[in-house]
């Protein structure tokens, strides 16, 4: 059972990206990510403490998994957006479980930005242009 999932925390690695193959023929960009998700909870001092998270193996798709790859590093804080489910696997003979998200928006945390360069608005509707057509 897929469900709806928003979450903050940090890179475990640096981000993988790959060529996938697509229904049609061609293939798409997908960018791996390992995410620790924390929960963090104020303290009566004014600091945090974290009161136990999960690590969940997150996937974006499409034009944005490259750009996001050269942005984002080891440590990096993120937000992620997208479906959370169980993925099943083997793994020395046994069966296993473990978390992971298929993403539609994966983006740096604002509280760890310390400054931003956008990019012009003709290059980014071609951008959008261009990932309509990869979904159709």
């Amino acid at each position: 059972m897929n469900s709806l999932f928003f979450g903050t925390g940090n890179l475990g690695a640096d981000p993988i990206v790959r060529d996938v193959p697509v229904d049609g023929g061609g293939t798409t960009k997908v960018v791996n990510l390992r995410v620790r998700f924390d929960r963090p909870r104020p303290k009566k001092d004014g600091g945090y403490e974290d009161k136990g998270g999960f690590w969940a193996d997150v996937a974006l798709f499409g034009n944005r998994a490259e750009p996001l790859s050269k942005l984002l590093h080891k440590g990096a804080r993120v937000a992620v957006l997208g479906e959370l489910y169980q993925d099943e696997y083997e793994k020395d003979e046994e069966s296993r479980t473990a978390l992971a998200v298929t993403a539609s928006f994966v983006g740096p945390d604002p509280i760890a930005i310390e400054s931003v360069t956008f990019r012009s608005r003709t290059r980014v509707d071609e951008m959008a242009a261009a990932e309509e057509e990869v979904a159709a």
